[in-house]
């Protein structure tokens, strides 16, 4: 028994992953038999590399459209402190 093809948008972060793509920003809808990949890295080097993953999909015949941005430092570094939220500042003491 053969084992069920994955689905489009299944392909399409498996490879995501093996390009060592940070997906926790990232949005992955189908749409029958497209894919819709929005939202934003951190880095320019890594949205080409996800613009290379949807490259080779769509080279291998699924349909595919993104909107993906770069916004880097959307997370503190390890040994950063993390910025106040402006909306909440500190109480005076």
């Amino acid at each position: 028994m053969a084992a069920a093809q994955k689905s489009p948008r299944e392909m399409i972060v498996d490879r995501l992953v093996a390009a060592d793509i940070n997906t926790d920003n990232l949005a992955i809808e189908a749409a029958g038999e497209s894919v819709r990949v929005t939202g934003s890295v951190a880095s320019e080097a890594e949205r080409n590399r996800v613009l290379a993953v949807l490259g080779s999909a769509r080279a291998s015949g699924i349909r595919v459209a993104h909107e993906v941005e770069i916004r880097p430092g959307e997370t503190p570094a390890e040994n950063e402190e993390p910025s106040g939220d402006i909306r909440f500042p500190p109480q005076p003491a």
